[in-house]
């Protein structure tokens, strides 16, 4: 088990440039040449991720999920999104900055 890593709301998350991306569908698959390892991202999760581009903070994430997704009055989406940007930047498939 390991300790997924700290991100705030300010934080401006930027994937990893060579990550291979494979289109499957209704899902996508991350390739991670440098572990050799593979990630497959549901639709939800591939909106968050194709918005990790370094232009938009984690607050604009979740206000862009929010809008693109109906959520449950007040379901806390943006302790869902810190988890998984928190894992993959764990994982070292993104990085951070502010």
């Amino acid at each position: 088990m390991y300790e997924i890593a700290a991100l705030e709301m300010e934080d401006y998350p930027l994937a990893r440039e060579d990550l291979v991306l494979q289109d499957l569908g209704t899902e996508l698959m991350l390739y991670d040449p440098k572990n050799d390892s593979a990630h497959v991202l549901n639709h939800t999760a591939v909106v968050i991720f194709k918005l990790c581009d370094g232009k938009h903070r984690l607050e604009d994430i979740t206000s862009e999920v929010k809008d693109k997704f109906k959520m449950n009055e007040g379901y806390d989406l943006s302790r869902d999104i810190i988890n998984f940007l928190g894992e993959f930047k764990t994982k070292g498939l993104l990085r951070v900055s502010q």
